[in-house]
């Protein structure tokens, strides 16, 4: 009988152990998830505000366009930190470079502006293109 008890409280033992690793990998698998979550909201956010960021940047290209107040002779590194970063860039046929902007999320009811740098990294022609309405 007294086996009998001992066996009965092992067994339990085992049980409740059993019961509390299993209930502790599971707290640690949703600290995991909630920890993934964090981050990919945090990255949610900073994609945001940079998407935010470059339309505002257009918006001041292109105003400046209109006013003449971007020239030829920028280098580049001082239009991409005026205006922000290109959508994309590729060579071009007369130029080094061609580079669009535009509003970062609107592919096909946005301006367009490209810029054309020589392979000295300064402009060289501003192309600026009107959606049409």
């Amino acid at each position: 009988m007294a086996d009998n008890k001992i066996l009965n409280s092992l067994c339990l033992s085992v049980i409740l152990l059993g019961c509390f690793f299993t209930a502790g990998c599971r707290v640690l698998s949703n600290t995991r998830q909630i920890l993934v979550l964090r981050d990919v909201s945090e990255s949610q956010s900073q994609i945001k505000k940079y998407l935010n960021r470059q339309e505002k940047l257009f918006y001041k290209l292109v105003k400046d366009i209109k006013a003449g107040r971007l020239k030829t002779g920028e280098k580049y590194s001082r239009v991409v930190e005026q205006y922000g970063d290109p959508v994309f860039c590729r060579e071009g046929k007369n130029y080094s470079e061609k580079c669009l902007f535009r509003k970062p999320t609107d592919y096909f009811s946005s301006d367009k502006v490209y810029l054309y740098f020589t392979a000295q990294g300064k402009l060289a022609k501003i192309e600026y293109i009107p959606v049409s309405t």
